[in-house]
């Protein structure tokens, strides 16, 4: 979808290629995320971890549409149970956490999971996204609204 250069497909490669997980240092920096970003994070005991990797490899399918961030061991001992990892979604940071409380070693449900809150139903129609969301196929129902008018927004999503 974008320019056809040498320069163009190795800078698409090296996007393609980049790890789609920011890695946290410390827990104050969920509160600098951008607040139009859905997030995923996940909390866990060790980077080895089986947990880990499947959640790698969701980001890897999600990174368009979500960001990812990871945190382990002391870093962010404080947001899970000991020995126990945790993902949660946050749809932006005024929001609560959505815990996923599947199994983590189940990739068919961490999946499910992240794609029904990195997608939603109702999202924006771009002119980076729009080839994007035809080739889905699924049927439009467009809302035409000002910019600034943020509750008409609400209502159409609370309706549809």
């Amino acid at each position: 979808r974008g320019q056809r250069s040498a320069d163009a497909f190795a800078s698409y490669i090296k996007e393609q290629l980049r790890d789609p997980i920011k890695i946290l240092q410390n827990l104050d920096e969920i509160n600098e995320l951008e607040e139009t970003k859905r997030t995923v994070i996940g909390y866990f005991e060790r980077q080895d971890s089986p947990e880990f990797e499947l959640f790698r490899e969701i980001a890897v399918n999600l990174k368009d549409d979500c960001q990812f961030l990871a945190g382990f061991g002391d870093t962010v001992r404080s947001m899970h149970p000991p020995g126990e990892s945790i993902v949660a979604f946050k749809a932006s940071i005024t929001k609560e956490d959505d815990a996923f409380t599947g199994s983590l070693s189940s990739y068919d449900e961490l999946s499910i999971w992240a794609t029904e809150r990195c997608i939603p139903l109702v999202r924006e129609i771009t002119f980076q996204n729009a080839e994007e969301l035809t080739e889905e196929g699924l049927p439009f129902l467009i809302l035409f609204h000002d910019p600034e008018d943020t509750e008409s927004v609400k209502k159409y999503t609370t309706l549809v």
